[in-house]
């Protein structure tokens, strides 16, 4: 008789167990597909790309200066035409990081930096050795201008971004050409009205 209690006792934690995770599993929040609290917002983004080096010459010259705030201030335009979010990433390639912070606040007021670790750096290594453009150059300054398309998934109020897709429109080393970039900007649809 003892065993049979055995047995049943088994069975009834078993059946208890999986009565509790399955309740968990639907009445939880983050397994549910209640609508109102977990969607997504797709958005399209143009992203300018800075890379730079305090040891650069080439990059303390004032009109390389001009010339990025120029282009920015062309993409900035472009992208509020269209309805698209506007983002300045600046990398640096200085492995001392308050030389790179010096260099990246003297060129612009960036929405997100990256400094040290030479050309390890991750955002370098993302976009200079990693990305499908090949390599054209290695050195600085350079300058991408890239297309994203993202997700705004919200869960519990709280949002993150995944992104859809990205790819490189253009990309500029050494003497930068603001027209080279804006004509390399013609390719992607609905932009030809808005640059001239």
């Amino acid at each position: 008789m003892n065993k049979y209690k055995f047995v049943i006792t088994v069975i009834f934690l078993i059946i208890l167990s999986s009565i509790l995770i399955l309740n968990d599993v639907f009445t939880n929040e983050k397994y549910s597909s209640n609508p109102t609290k977990t969607y997504a917002i797709e958005k399209e983004e143009f992203v300018l790309v800075y890379i730079g080096s305090s040891t650069c010459p080439f990059c303390q010259k004032p009109a390389l200066k001009e010339v990025y705030k120029s282009l920015k201030n062309r993409l900035e335009f472009i992208s509020d035409s269209l309805g698209y979010s506007f983002k300045t990433i600046g990398t640096s390639v200085d492995f001392d990081i308050k030389e790179g912070v010096s260099h990246l606040s003297s060129i612009d007021d960036f929405d997100e930096i990256s400094t040290g670790s030479g050309y390890n750096n991750l955002i370098i290594k993302k976009y200079l050795w990693d990305h499908e453009i090949p390599l054209r150059k290695i050195g600085t300054p350079q300058v991408l201008v890239l297309k994203r398309e993202y997700f705004l998934p919200i869960e519990n109020g709280m949002p993150f971004r995944l992104n859809k897709s990205e790819f490189v429109v253009e990309r500029e080393t050494g003497g930068l050409s603001i027209n080279g970039l804006v004509e390399s900007l013609r390719q992607i649809e609905g932009i030809d009205r808005l640059i001239n």
